[in-house]
C-alpha cells in the first residue's frame, strides 16, 4: 500500500487580529537580544521556534521592512565591533583572530537565517531584497575586508607569507604553507570571486610581477642562456606550488602569467643573442637539449616563437647561402656542395623533430629558407643532377637498398624545392645517356636504383616529366635484344677480333645534340658497322640508321711497350680512331710518328679542330695515360706538332682508362660564361610552347579570361616544372593572338577570348 507524503502550508490567520500599539518594537526588541546573544555564543537558552514565529508575525502583519533594515544594522554594528578587534592585532595574531572571528560569524548567521527563513521566502523575494546569507556576505566585506587598516595589514601579512614560500622555494628548502593564509584565502572567495581577486588575487599578482622583476634583472647578468632558462623553469614549478598553497586555481594563469611576462617576454631579445650561449651559438654548436629547453621555455611567451623562428631563419639563409655560394669548378665541388646542402637538412630536419617537437611552423620555415637557397643559384639543378649522376655511377655501389634509398630520397627532398625543374631534367637526361651507353650502368642493383629515381621524380612531376627517361631505358632493354639476336646470327660471320655493341636510340627519347660530329669508323670496324646495319634494316623495314659515332667507346688492345706488357685502353671513338692510326704506321715500319696536319687530314673535315685537339691532348699530355708522346713537349697541342707512339708508357692497371678532356660546351653551366648562357637559351626555348600549352588549355576550359587571371592560372598549371615569368607569358599571348588562337574582347581590352 503506498501512502502518498502530505504536504503541508501554514496559512495566515483569516480572522482579524488586534495588535497591540508597540508590538512591533517590542518584538524586534525579542529578536535583537536574540541576535546579540546569538553574536555572544550563548544561544542555548533562546526557542527558535518561539523566534521564527516572531519572524513569521512581523512579516505576516506587514512590518518585514523594518524587520530587514533592523538586521541588517544590528549585523552592521556587531560586525563594527568585530572589525576593531581584528585590526588591533598583527601579524600571526591578526591572522587568528580574522579567520576566528569568521568563523564564528558564519555560525551566527546560521542561526540567524534560520530564524529569518520565512521573511527569506516571502518579503526579501518580493521586494528583491537581498537574501540574509549574501546580505551577511556583503556586510562582512564592508566592515571587515574593507576597512582600510585590515585591509593593509591583510595584504602585509598574505606577501610576507608568500615572500617566505618563495625564499624557501629558491635556497632549495621544502616550503611550508601557512595554513592560516589558506583559510583566509577561503575566505575571501566565500565572500565572492571579487572579493577574492582584489583582496587576495591582486596584491599577489602585483607583488610577482615585482619580484622576478628583480630576479630576472639579476639572474639574466650573471648566467648563461640555458642556466637562466634552468631558473626560469624551476621558477615556474614554485609558483604552482604556491598557488596550490595559497589560492584557487583560477589564479594560476594569472600568476604564472607574470612570471613568463617579467623572465620570458621582456628578456626574449637578450636571451636569444646572449654571447656565446644565446639561440644562435645553440644553433651553431647543435646543442638539441639547450635547444630544447630555449624552444620549451620561449614558446610559453606571446613573443619567444616568433623571435626564434626569424633567428632560426636568419641562421638557415646564412648557412645556406655560404654553402650554395661556393665557388664550383668541377663535378667533384658540386658534390661537395650537395653533400653539404644535405647535412645542413638533416641537421635541421633532427633540431625541428627533437629541439622543436616537430612543430609545423619551424618546419615550414626551414622549408621556405632551403627553397629560397637553392632557387639563389641557377647552377643548383645541374649541382644536383651531377650528384645523382656520381651516386648511380659508384657512390651506391655495395650499398644496402636501405641505404641506396635514403641517398636518393635526400636529393628528391632538395629537389623538390626547385623552381626550375625542367633545367634539372635537362641535365639528368644527359647524365643518364651517359650512363646507360656505358657498361657500368647496366644490369645489376645499380639498374634498379636508376629505377627508383625515375619513379620518384615521376611521383613528383608527373608522367610527362619522365616519358622520355623511361624511353631511354626502353631502347637500352631492346638494343640488348637486339644484340643478342644479330651474334646469333650474322655477327658470328666477321671478325672475331672485334666485338661490336650497338645500342640503337629512339630520336627525340635521347638528348642528341643536332651539333654533333661524324667521327670516320676505323677502317676495322667498317665491316662490323656495315654488317650490323644491314642486319637491323634487314628486320626492321621503314626505319633509318643515323650513326652517332662521337658518343661512342671501346677498348682497344695496346702493345709494343717496352716493358713487353699488352694493355686494354678504354677510349672515345675519336680517341680510338687516332690509335689505330698509329697501328697503321707501326705496320708500315715508320719510325717519325705522325704530324698534327696528317691526324687532321685522315679524320677530314666533319671533326672540329678544337676536338682533335683535346683527343691528342689527352693520349699525349695527360700523366699516366699518355700513351703517345708529342714532340715539342708541352701541354697545348698546335700546327706542326708530331706524335708518336710512346714505347716508355707503363702502368700497373691492366685496363687504363683515358678520359676524354670536355670543352666548355660539354661542362654546362659548371663551365660559365658561354656554356652556361647557351645552356640558358636553350631552355627558354623549350620553354615556350609549354607556355603556349598551358595557355590554350585554360583559355579552351574557361572561354573568356581576364588577363590576371589567365596568368594566375599559367603559373599554377607550370609550377610543377618551372615558374614562368610574367613577360615570358605576356609574350606567348601576344604570339597566340597574332596566330588567331586568342582574341582580345572588344569592349575591354584586358579581356581574352578563346577562338574556336
Amino acid at each position: 500500500m503506498y501512502n502518498k507524503k502530505e504536504r503541508y502550508r501554514i496559512e495566515p490567520f483569516r480572522h482579524r487580529v488586534d495588535l497591540e500599539p508597540d508590538y512591533k518594537e517590542k518584538t524586534w526588541e525579542l529578536l535583537e537580544s536574540a541576535m546579540v546573544a546569538i553574536f555572544d555564543h550563548n544561544p542555548s537558552k533562546l526557542s527558535f521556534e518561539e523566534l521564527y514565529r516572531s519572524a513569521y508575525n512581523m512579516v505576516l502583519h506587514k512590518f518585514g521592512g523594518y524587520l530587514y533594515d533592523n538586521v541588517m544594522r544590528t549585523i552592521s554594528a556587531r560586525l563594527e565591533v568585530v572589525g576593531r578587534e581584528v585590526e588591533a592585532k598583527a601579524g600571526e595574531a591578526f591572522l587568528q583572530q580574522l579567520v576566528r572571528s569568521w568563523s564564528e560569524y558564519t555560525r551566527a548567521m546560521q542561526n540567524i537565517r534560520d530564524i529569518l527563513m520565512y521573511m527569506n521566502k516571502t518579503y526579501v523575494k518580493q521586494h528583491n531584497r537581498t537574501p540574509v546569507h549574501e546580505l551577511g556576505l556583503q556586510l562582512w566585506n564592508k566592515h571587515l575586508l574593507q576597512r582600510p587598516l585590515v585591509r593593509s595589514i591583510l595584504r602585509k601579512v598574505i606577501l610576507e607569507a608568500v615572500l617566505k614560500f618563495r625564499t624557501a622555494c629558491r635556497e632549495g628548502y621544502a616550503p611550508e604553507a601557512n595554513d592560516l593564509i589558506g583559510a583566509v584565502t577561503k575566505m575571501a572567495m566565500d565572500v565572492g570571486a571579487q572579493t577574492y581577486e582584489e583582496v587576495v588575487e591582486q596584491p599577489i599578482r602585483q607583488d610577482t610581477q615585482a619580484f622576478y622583476r628583480s630576479v630576472s634583472q639579476q639572474e639574466i647578468s650573471s648566467r648563461s642562456c640555458p642556466e637562466y632558462l634552468e631558473v626560469l623553469r624551476k621558477s615556474l614549478d614554485d609558483e604552482v606550488r604556491m598557488v596550490d598553497a595559497y589560492l584557487f586555481e583560477s589564479s594560476k594563469p594569472k600568476i604564472i602569467s607574470k612570471v613568463e611576462e617579467e623572465m620570458i617576454q621582456n628578456q626574449v631579445d637578450v636571451l636569444i643573442n646572449m654571447e656565446g650561449s644565446g639561440l644562435l651559438h645553440q644553433l651553431r654548436s647543435k646543442s638539441l637539449g639547450d635547444l630544447e629547453l630555449t624552444y620549451v621555455m620561449l614558446k610559453r611567451s606571446p613573443n619567444g616563437l616568433p623571435a626564434v623562428i626569424a633567428l632560426l631563419k636568419d641562421h638557415v639563409t646564412e648557412t645556406g647561402a655560404r654553402i650554395i655560394g661556393q665557388r664550383v669548378q668541377t663535378a667533384s665541388d658540386s658534390i661537395q656542395v650537395v653533400n653539404q646542402l644535405i647535412q645542413e637538412r638533416i641537421t635541421f630536419d633532427e633540431i625541428v623533430g627533437r629541439s622543436f617537437h616537430g612543430d609545423k611552423s619551424f618546419a615550414n620555415a626551414v622549408q621556405l629558407c632551403f627553397e629560397k637557397v637553392l632557387n639563389s643559384n641557377p647552377q643548383t639543378p645541374e649541382y644536383l643532377s651531377v650528384f645523382l649522376d656520381a651516386n648511380l655511377k659508384r657512390d651506391l655501389k655495395g650499398k644496402t637498398d636501405e641505404e641506396a634509398e635514403a641517398v636518393i630520397d635526400r636529393v628528391m627532398t632538395l629537389f623538390r624545392y626547385l623552381h626550375e625543374k625542367d633545367v634539372f631534367e635537362r641535365y639528368y637526361k644527359q647524365h643518364l645517356a651517359k650512363r646507360l651507353l656505358t657498361s657500368s650502368s647496366k644490369g645489376g642493383g645499380m639498374e634498379e636504383h636508376e629505377k627508383a629515381v625515375i619513379l620518384k621524380l615521376k611521383t613528383e612531376c608527373g608522367y610527362q616529366f619522365t616519358s622520355k627517361l623511361e624511353g631511354m631505358f626502353n631502347d637500352i632493354r631492346t638494343s640488348r635484344g637486339l644484340m643478342q639476336e644479330y651474334r646469333e646470327g650474322d655477327g658470328g660471320e666477321g671478325d672475331s677480333s672485334v666485338d661490336l655493341s650497338v645500342q640503337v636510340l629512339t630520336t627525340g627519347s635521347w638528348p642528341i645534340d643536332g651539333g654533333g660530329f661524324r667521327v670516320p669508323i676505323p677502317k676495322e670496324l667498317q665491316d662490323c658497322a656495315s654488317r650490323f646495319e644491314d642486319f637491323y634494316l634487314r628486320t626492321h623495314s621503314g626505319r633509318k640508321l643515323s650513326w652517332q659515332t662521337h658518343m661512342g667507346h671501346g677498348e682497344v688492345r695496346a702493345s709494343g711497350f717496352a716493358d713487353g706488357k699488352k694493355h686494354d685502353l678504354c677510349v672515345g671513338t675519336l680517341q680510338m680512331t687516332v690509335l689505330m692510326m698509329f697501328s697503321e704506321e707501326e705496320g708500315d715500319g715508320g719510325s717519325g710518328g705522325i704530324s698534327y696536319e696528317d691526324i687532321r687530314a685522315r679524320l677530314g673535315a666533319d671533326v672540329p679542330e678544337p676536338e682533335l685537339k683535346r683527343t691528342l691532348q689527352s693520349l699525349a699530355c695527360v700523366k699516366g695515360k699518355n700513351v703517345l708522346i708529342k714532340a715539342p713537349l708541352g701541354k697545348d697541342v698546335a700546327e706542326g706538332d708530331r706524335f708518336s707512339w710512346n714505347a716508355g708508357f707503363t702502368s700497373k692497371a691492366y685496363k687504363v682508362k683515358i678520359p676524354s678532356l670536355l670543352g666548355g660546351s660539354e661542362k654546362g653551366v659548371l663551365g660559365g660564361g658561354e656554356a652556361a648562357a647557351a645552356t640558358r637559351k636553350k631552355i627558354q626555348e623549350d620553354r615556350k610552347p609549354q607556355v603556349e600549352a598551358a595557355i590554350v588549355r585554360v583559355m579552351k576550359s574557361r572561354r573568356v579570361l581576364s588577363h590576371t587571371l589567365l596568368v594566375s592560372e599559367v603559373t599554377g598549371l607550370l609550377k610543377g616544372r618551372f615558374v614562368p615569368e610574367i613577360g615570358q607569358i605576356k609574350q606567348r599571348i601576344e604570339s597566340l593572338i597574332d596566330r588567331e588562337f586568342l582574341e582580345r574582347d572588344g569592349g575591354d581590352r584586358g579581356v581574352l577570348r578563346y577562338v574556336s
